[in-house]
């Protein structure tokens, strides 16, 4: 399938905007992470999990908090997407 870029209308949300501080640590850590585990089967999947941002989402979730928790929240979306990718391709 050809990743096409997608538009999402504005919407409104009443709830601020907010990212956690070290979201770009935790997408370093959950990269790192995947890689030692061996989450993906070739460079193309390798590709698409990097391109997750799995840091990033969870950062947006989880905009306070700790950052061991942060961790685990990008360690387990990374986990759950290559997962999918595994058992449904």
């Amino acid at each position: 399938m050809a990743d096409a870029p997608i538009t999402v209308p504005p919407m409104y949300c009443p709830i601020p905007r907010r990212n956690h501080p070290r979201a770009a640590e935790a997408e370093a850590h959950t990269m790192d992470w995947a890689e030692r585990f061996g989450l993906y089967w070739d460079e193309e999947q390798l590709r698409r999990v990097r391109g997750m941002e799995s840091g990033r989402l969870a950062a947006f979730a989880a905009p306070v908090g700790g950052f061991e928790l942060l961790k685990v929240y990008a360690d387990f979306t990374t986990w759950a997407f290559a997962f999918d990718d595994e058992y449904l391709r």
